[in-house]
């Protein structure tokens, strides 16, 4: 392993200095259009400035970030293309107050400001529970809590990080923040195309390509146009599957020696092809429709999770045969491959009606994922837990595998009209709908077990079928008034009315039998919201806001009574929080800008999910959660080539009540932390920008640097089995060349070779999983404007 670590390390350095001998072959070709790069010491006026405003619509108007009276953070499409960020993983380290839990792509837990009380752990089989956090394509909701879409953001016109509740504004609620992935419309006033490529390769693992284009084509002067985004991404994996050894699996059976002396090299592949149509009608003055298609569809060889083993693990179990295994190694007897499709068409149109603007969005998502996870030390487990009879034959152990197949479709309808003209008030109102049908297929195969213990189960740990029917109606809006040209008012408002059907059949295995339940929950409420905004000059803004969040709730799946959880209830309520926060915004000549917020959150009636060595889980309202915390973004341009900028956010989350399960095996003490909540977190970037000339061609410059920091933080809350992670470092790097309708970039993501954990599962497998992010990748890339 090591002489084959050694040799990717040396195609890496081999593929960096090619990196630089292609950019400089590029700075010598003459460019496509070449401009003259700026003069970086030419200073402009002194009342100009460096720092460029970020138009967003987190308020369902545009306006400029440094306008609108929250906590938001937008990233636009030059930031994107210039650090090459191109997955949500990319895009959330750095950002304040924004923390993740990930176990591979499209299969991550967000948490905004520690609201968080989940987990994303192996055996992740909660479909009834709900996500914090609202994600959005467009102007759609695509949340699933755990298993959050990782669109790739080629064509992406901005990212908006809203923190805070956003359910006066948004028609699915969010209890947190909101998530906005915001595509580029297409264009009817020109022809437009580009084309983009990258190639890198990964310390310890292979290379990895992707490709993307964009085509806009105006179909009618000013009237319609149609614009195509397509994308290929290829990346091979980092982690070895080490040939499984007996002894490592199982050593409560005091088994040894190897099955097999293979290694499986790279096994955690991931590919993923998809793209968007857009078309675009309207009459500027009246109306404009745009329908989207989007489709994305990931596969993966595998998990990039190692099998690690610590000593002090309060869970018991743990594999002591783990302790051979080394970096970005596995042992595992199958392949764990999985696959993620979805599929989302919507049609928005705007009309104007004077004083106002009614916007009409209806979308369908379907969403398939099918997963896979080799489970052989299932049966070892139970037994050693007393839940499988013992003592039982079993000296070789029983193949395993856990397939979990998730089918989501949802109905969207939004309709809100906004206000238009100038005016001491503005307001907003809305209704929103949801329908969701959505189904949970779990099947545990394992050929023999019938054997093993003497009696049928039909060779199957587990195996049942699960369907939800949800509907959701909505009405919400804001009201805005000028209490004069420094105050402003706003306050809002939203009705919600919630129902959810499940049914749960039991098809086979040992677990199953008598499991066939259906039960009902209905539930509404009102969620209001109330801000004041003082601005004491045209570029400083403060704020002050009070508003609750809340989210719905769900039914519990049955628990087989050999899992002794006890009565939990059919099902948990909604749970609520109140947010109050004092923000403020100032930029001085647009050189030095500082955003700032501190805030005060009280969640009730929080649900958490007690998991069981069984593999079985039930979810309860526990009590309640205090978080509070300061998070800031401060940018400086003191200089037409020379930027930086810092965002910060300090987190105190915990739970302010103490919870235990009825047998004392779930425990959650007064001062307990929220799930995978750092308790510090930072970002930093600095850009250097500098013209380049060969002869009489010219272009730009940039080298760009970033930094990110990660303070340690526990994957769950129950206090006897709850672990540490790590705290993490992440450096990057970026130098490129600009032309007219070019871009050429070497970089180096990871660049430290930063072995960070994600996230550690140490719940109900004799092993720890860790997750871990791709280490060191270095490569080009290349963008071109047709």
């Amino acid at each position: 392993m090591a002489i084959l670590r050694n040799r990717a390390v040396e195609q890496a350095a081999l593929l960096s200095r090619l990196a630089c001998a292609a950019l400089l072959a590029v700075a010598a070709a003459p460019p496509l259009g070449a401009q003259e790069a700026a003069d970086a010491d030419e200073e402009p006026r002194a009342d100009e400035g460096f720092l460029e405003e970020i138009t967003v619509t987190a308020t369902k108007r545009d306006e400029a970030a440094q306008d609108v009276g929250l906590s938001l953070t937008a990233v636009d499409d030059e930031l994107l293309e210039r650090e090459g960020i191109d997955s949500f993983s990319e895009l959330a380290v750095g950002v304040a107050g924004l923390a993740f839990g990930e176990r591979g792509p499209g299969q991550s837990l967000v948490v905004l400001r520690g609201v968080n009380s989940s987990t994303t752990q192996f055996n992740t089989d909660e479909p009834e529970s709900k996500e914090t956090v609202g994600i959005y394509f467009d102007e759609t909701p695509v949340s699933l809590n755990g298993y959050n879409p990782d669109p790739r953001l080629f064509d992406v016109e901005r990212v908006e990080v809203l923190r805070g509740p956003q359910g006066t504004l948004f028609g699915s609620g969010s209890l947190s923040g909101t998530i906005r992935y915001i595509s580029k419309p297409p264009d009817p006033s020109a022809s437009d195309g580009k084309v983009s490529t990258s190639f890198s390769g990964t310390s310890g693992g292979g290379n990895n390509f992707d490709a993307n284009v964009m085509l806009n084509v105006p179909l009618a002067s000013d009237r319609a146009a149609f614009r195509i985004t397509t994308y290929s991404r290829s990346h091979d994996g980092f982690v070895d599957n080490v040939a499984p050894q007996v002894d490592v699996r199982h050593p409560l059976f005091g088994q040894t020696g190897p099955l097999s002396n293979e290694v499986f090299e790279n096994v955690n592949t991931d590919s993923t092809w998809g793209g968007r149509l857009q078309l675009l009608l309207q009459n500027e003055e009246k109306w404009k429709a745009t329908f989207r298609l989007y489709h994305q569809d990931t596969s993966t060889g595998g998990y990039p999770t190692e099998d690690t083993f610590a000593p002090d693990d309060p869970v018991p179990g743990n594999n002591p045969g783990d302790a051979s295994l080394g970096d970005y190694q596995q042992s595992r007897l199958f392949e764990e491959p999985s696959r993620d499709s979805f599929t989302l068409v919507s049609a928005e149109v705007r009309a104007s009606l004077g004083s106002a603007e009614l916007v009409s969005v209806t979308s369908v998502l379907e969403r398939s994922l099918d997963q896979n996870f080799e489970s052989t030390d299932i049966v070892p487990v139970l037994v050693s837990f007393g839940v499988l009879p013992f003592p039982i034959d079993y000296t070789t152990p029983l193949p395993q595998m856990l397939n979990n197949i998730t089918e989501a479709e949802d109905l969207i309808q939004e309709f809100r009209l906004v206000s238009t003209a100038e005016s001491r008030w503005s307001w907003l109102v809305g209704a929103f709908y949801n329908e969701q049908d959505k189904s949970f297929a779990q099947d545990a195969p394992s050929p023999g077990l019938d054997d093993v213990l003497g009696f049928s189960v039909g060779d199957n740990i587990f195996q049942s079928f699960q369907t939800f029917e949800d509907r959701q109606v909505a009405l919400f809006g804001e009201v805005g008034l000028d209490l004069s040209n420094r105050f402003r008012a706003i306050a809002g408002l939203r009705w919600f009315d919630f129902e959810q059907d499940m049914e749960f059949n039991s098809i086979g295995g040992f677990f199953s039998a008598g499991l066939d339940v259906r039960s009902r929950l209905e539930e509404d409420g009102v969620n209001p919201k109330f801000s004041l905004e003082y601005r004491p000059a045209n570029d400083q803004l403060w704020y002050a806001t009070v508003a609750e969040g809340f989210r719905l709730g769900g039914t519990n799946d049955p628990i087989p009574p050999i899992c002794g959880i006890g009565s939990a209830g059919d099902s948990f309520s909604s749970d609520s929080l109140t947010n109050v926060e004092i923000g403020y915004k100032g930029s001085w000549r647009d050189r030095v800008r500082f955003n700032g917020a501190a805030y005060r959150i009280d969640w009730e009636d929080v649900p958490v999910a007690d998991s069981r060595t069984c593999g079985f889980a039930v979810t309860r309202n526990a009590g309640s959660v205090e978080s509070s915390g300061v998070e800031f973004d401060l940018a400086l341009a003191p200089t037409s080539s020379f930027d930086v900028s810092l965002s910060v956010s300090l987190t105190d989350a915990q739970f302010s009540e103490a919870f235990e399960s009825e047998d004392g095996s779930f425990m959650i003490p007064g001062g307990t932390e929220t799930p995978l909540t750092p308790e510090l977190a930072y970002g930093l970037r600095a850009t250097w920008y500098f013209p380049v000339t060969v002869g009489d061609l010219s272009a730009a410059g940039f080298v760009n640097a970033t930094w990110s920091h990660t303070s340690e933080r526990f994957n769950n809350a129950n206090v006897l089995t709850r672990v540490e992670m790590e705290p993490y470092d992440l450096a990057g790097f970026q130098f490129g060349l600009e032309g007219e309708r070019w871009r050429a970039t070497m970089f180096a993501d990871n660049l430290l070779d930063e072995r960070a954990v994600f996230f550690r599962d140490n719940i109900f497998l004799l092993h720890n999983r860790d997750t871990v992010i791709r280490p060191r990748t270095v490569g080009l890339s290349f963008a071109f404007e047709l």
